[in-house]
């Protein structure tokens, strides 16, 4: 919805060619101008009620996002019911909120309750489930969209339906939250009405030739457009809602007592469904009844009829089930933004434009921190179009509450770690603290809407105040009168975690607690390599591209099977943390469906990758002849990872989910196949070992699986406890005073040019092979000039690539000429520590790798040829890369870190640090994984289907620290191609695409 004032009834409508262009689809324009003659002057209140039995965080979360946004305290039902003795004829649990909603109305609306908290019939009631939604428009907004949506609506069934007496009695007053898809138990006694609803008020093309095709359904309802009951939000008048509410709870008794053995009930939303969907089968038979059987339909009225409606538009509730990937947080003024997001999730050019009219008129969202002290642009001078709002990308709906009912693959777990995407999470404290001020003075009315000679000012039912976060409707155990009461609860009363003996003292952030631990785990600890604060703060997301169709079932297969070898078991370790804080792993027994070795997950799209909105972006070859960018790979996380994959390792802590995660994409003719894992688990050498085991499964050759090294012991512990020779950079370690200067630089780095960008870059076969050719020209002409033999001059590509990065990266980040740039290099141990501590005929699959450090002044690097200092880079290497001084370099590692708590630093205080991490040898792209290939399936690139990677990106998440200028080489394609990423500043990109459209390979 493009949300405009436009004059009553004007709509505008676009259409064109193509189901993925936002130009095909009709644009909705909701008119939110108010009709005053519908509405009566005068007072109402609004009431928000929860159905909670236990204090939680998420419960918190709730009442929290209502109470900063002004909303009134929400009452509370069912506070610490106990479901099992069903004490107040509550009925089951998921059955809750019908009872106890309506417990509390008919006390509200009745003469037992106080005057001051009674409900009339025209109060507003607004019933919201209490766990997993969050409201993220203020009062004003949710108020002025229930009227005039509710005005469109009668305007619509006078329409539908005609004149005569049914007329008068259709109406709506209630809103219902709609979803898109239509489940119902298979021996379900209720009737859903999955194919006798009204349909969608939204346009008919609004996701493009597949709206409402029966290929929706296949695709998991994506392009059905919602006009079905959820259960989780309902707004109406008082009287009305608690007349749906009563009939609700009939059907429901009569169900339980009506169901046979093997029969489920549907839960509540199959009873609200079932009841909405006698309404609207009542409405159509009226259509077919004439005149002269108006008093019959006034009757009929009384039991069919409940003036409910849903919220086809979402503009008031957001269901995330069946919509769990149109919808993400943007700030609407950021056009850039809103275009990236949207066309991640597969709508461009984006249908969202600026801030719809509605939210713009409503008050400042940070209004209240105006006199807070700081700067206007953090605060109160930051309008609904500078903070994330969360989007449907679609639809364009920007709704009111957020409901997060999204349950497959996980993401139930979003209600936890989206929280800190909502516009007020970094105001909320101080939010919470003003709006509990503001309480104590007269506060206007939630919004004051014109009326018919008049105007209507809608209050709260009940204020927060700084010991009221919400209120409980309760039984007043000091009475043997049947007797209810409302009292008020703290934040720690309802904040705290359902199982702690202490209130919490963060009312939005519960501690983390780790699993129980299981007593038939074996307990390994991780070598000194492996628990590294950095391995610990990098999860790693790496994706293969396969020109074939793979069987994923096989994938898995294989996997499982090299998993549950005994040493290979390993890797389906938990991680845990120790009472002295070291990482250990937990290895299980055995696995099992509740305690599986990986966790797997498999999307399967029946297109070609090349018709898939995101997937088609996926590179496969490279045709240029100069080096190019590709692609941010971020963009591609969607098709990488599941959307509940771990992204700190706190997420494997207090969890009991394994470290790795294979994650299947399948296209007609493609297949992508992702792992993650936390970088504690292994390095590039570790991973290929881990590779090569897993295709040899999947090929049958188990034989060829090498046995694990290390399965519970460090072999790497002490090989440098007695180094023959003093390091060669021992002279240049920064003193503490240096780490410090060099610390403050790297964080005025990132506090001046606080945002990042990544990008894919190919570095095409040709260009390279004449780089390589001119670099071992120069350095042959350069050595003959001096006498010296030319025989053994020698430039890896890796030398190349890494000088060329360094000079990249040395021009567009303006390095001073005299500046230090210090190119560190990855290094693995392996070949230096075989055949005595890492054997060839062992996989040593962990960490075993540092760095090698050349220095080189940035002058150097911009003016003397590429062959230069990919020579310093060269040289570096071999004057460092002995196992001698691999001993004395890793010794001084493992000193520091015991004294300082962090690894040494070579270099200078003010130079600029370039990282290029190469994983050339692990040899990636020749990883074949045809065994699994699907006989007679298609290819994205026929006569080329040989089940090895076509393409490989990784990008992970860097907690804590940032991987800016670091150079992570990916490995030479089939085509001799070598593909690399880095990340840097924003806007350098811009300017290094600039040149690299320039590229020569003559230096």
């Amino acid at each position: 919805m493009r949300h405009r004032l436009l004059p009553n009834g004007t709509r505008n409508h676009n259409s064109s060619d193509g189901w993925t262009s936002a130009d095909y689809w009709t644009s909705v324009h909701i008119d939110h101008a108010l009709d005053t003659h519908s509405i009566s002057p005068g007072e109402r209140k609004l009431a928000i009620i929860l159905p909670a039995d236990n204090p939680s965080p998420d419960l918190c979360k709730v009442i929290s996002s209502a109470v900063a946004l002004g909303y009134p305290a929400p009452i509370i039902v069912n506070w610490r019911k106990d479901f099992h003795t069903n004490e107040d004829g509550i009925g089951p649990s998921q059955l809750g909120k019908i009872s106890g909603t309506l417990n509390y109305l008919e006390w509200a609306m009745s003469e037992k309750a106080p005057q001051s908290e009674r409900l009339t019939n025209d109060d507003l009631v607004l019933m919201l489930d209490a766990y997993d939604i969050w409201l993220q428009l203020p009062p004003s907004v949710l108020l002025n969209r229930f009227f005039t949506g509710n005005e469109r609506a009668d305007r619509r069934i006078a329409r539908e339906f005609g004149g005569g007496v049914s007329r008068g009695l259709m109406r709506q007053t209630v809103v219902v939250s709609a979803q898109k898809g239509c489940m119902a138990p298979r021996d379900s006694i209720s009737n859903l009405h999955c194919d006798g609803v009204p349909e969608s008020t939204l346009p008919k093309n609004v996701y493009g030739l597949l709206t409402d095709s029966p290929l929706s359904r296949i695709l998991r309802w994506k392009y059905t457009r919602p006009k079905y009951v959820n259960s989780g939000s309902f707004m109406g008048p008082a009287s009305d809602v608690r007349r749906y509410f009563r009939r609700v709870k009939d059907r429901m008794d009569q169900n339980l007592l009506a169901m046979d053995e093997g029969q489920e009930l549907g839960g509540d939303q199959g009873v609200f469904a079932e009841i909405f969907g006698e309404q609207e089968s009542w409405r159509r038979r009226t259509q077919q009844i004439g005149p002269g059987r108006d008093r019959a339909q006034t009757k009929l009225s009384g039991e069919f009829e409940y003036h409910v409606g849903l919220d086809y538009t979402q503009e008031l509730f957001y269901p995330t089930c069946y919509s769990e990937h149109d919808s993400y947080f943007v700030s609407l003024n950021d056009a850039e933004e809103v275009a990236r997001e949207s066309g991640r999730l597969g709508v461009s050019p984006p249908r969202v434009q600026g801030v719809p009219r509605d939210i713009e008129v409503a008050e400042r969202p940070l209004s209240l921190l105006d006199d807070d002290g700081g700067d206007d642009v953090r605060r109160g001078g930051r309008g609904w179009g500078d903070l994330p709002l969360y989007v449907d990308f679609w639809t364009t709906a920007i709704p009111v509450a957020i409901h997060h009912n999204a349950w497959r693959d996980g993401l139930k777990n979003r209600r936890r770690t989206w929280w800190d995407k909502t516009w007020y999470f970094p105001y909320l404290r101080r939010l919470l603290q003003a709006r509990v001020k503001l309480t104590e003075t007269k506060a206007p009315p939630l919004v004051t809407l014109p009326a018919l000679n008049g105007s209507l000012d809608v209050w709260p039912y009940f204020s927060s105040s700084p010991d009221t976060a919400a209120v409980l409707f309760v039984r007043n155990r000091n009475t043997t009168k049947e007797e209810w009461s409302l009292e008020r609860a703290d934040w720690g009363a309802v904040c705290k975690s359902s199982n702690a003996t202490m209130e919490a003292k963060r009312p939005w952030k519960s501690a983390p607690v780790a699993p129980p631990l299981v007593a038939t785990d074996r307990i390994v600890p991780l070598s000194q390599e492996d628990d590294t604060q950095i391995n610990r703060d990098l999860i790693l997301n790496f994706m293969m591209r396969f020109d074939s169709v793979l069987d994923a079932e096989k994938l898995h297969s294989a996997l499982e099977g090299l998993l549950n070898r005994p040493d290979w078991k390993k890797l389906g370790a938990r991680l845990r943390l120790n009472s002295e804080g070291k990482l250990e792993y937990h290895i299980p027994q055995q696995f099992d469906d509740t305690r599986p070795p990986f966790t797997y997950s498999h999307i399967n799209y029946d297109v070609a990758i090349g018709e898939h909105p995101l997937a088609c972006r996926v590179p496969s070859g490279f045709a240029g002849e100069e080096p190019a960018t590709v692609l941010d790979p971020y963009e591609l996380f969607p098709l990488m990872r599941r959307e509940d994959a771990p992204t700190k390792i706190e997420d494997y802590l207090y969890s009991d989910k394994p470290q790795l995660s294979l994650h299947v994409v399948s296209f007609t003719d493609a297949t992508l196949a992702s792992l993650t894992w936390p970088h504690t688990l292994w390095d590039a050498m570790g991973r290929r070992e881990f590779l090569l085991a897993w295709t040899a499964i999947l090929a049958g050759r188990d034989d060829e699986v090498l046995p694990l090294h290390g399965f519970d012991t460090d072999p790497l512990s002490d090989f440098c406890e007695s180094p023959k020779e003093e390091s060669k950079l021992i002279d240049k370690s920064l003193s503490i005073l240096q780490l410090i200067v060099f610390g403050i630089r790297y964080w005025f780095e990132h506090f001046w040019y606080t945002e990042e960008e990544t990008r894919i870059v190919c570095i095409p076969s040709a260009f390279m092979k004449r780089a390589r050719e001119t670099a071992i020209s120069e350095l042959k002409a350069t050595r003959a000039e001096s006498g010296k033999p030319t025989d053994d001059v020698f430039l890896s590509d890796g030398d190349i690539i890494s000088a060329w990065g360094a000079r990249l990266l040395a021009e567009h980040l303006q390095v001073g000429k005299n500046q230090t740039v210090c190119v560190l290099n990855a290094f693995g141990w392996r070949s230096l520590l075989s055949p005595d501590i890492l054997p060839r005929s062992k996989a040593y699959v962990a960490n075993a790798s540092s760095g090698i450090f050349a220095f080189l002044k940035g002058g150097d690097i911009l003016s003397r040829p590429l062959s230069y200092t990919a020579s310093e880079v060269r040289r570096a290497i071999a004057e460092q890369g002995t196992r001698s001084q691999l001993e004395a370099s890793v010794k001084l590692t493992r000193e520091s870190i015991r004294a300082r708590g962090v690894p040494p630093m070579y270099g200078d205080a003010t130079m600029q640090l370039i990282i290029v991490s190469n994983w050339s040898k692990g040899r990636f792209f020749e990883m074949d994984f045809s065994p699994a290939i699907v006989p007679g399936s298609k290819s994205a690139r026929p006569g080329d289907a040989t089940g090895k990677p076509t393409y490989i990106q990784a990008a992970g998440h860097a907690n804590g620290f940032s991987i800016r200028n670091a150079f992570q080489i990916s490995g030479k394609d089939g085509q001799g191609n070598y593909w690399l990423s880095a990340s840097l500043r924003k806007h350098v990109w811009s300017s290094i695409e600039k040149a690299l459209t320039g590229t020569k390979s003559t230096n």
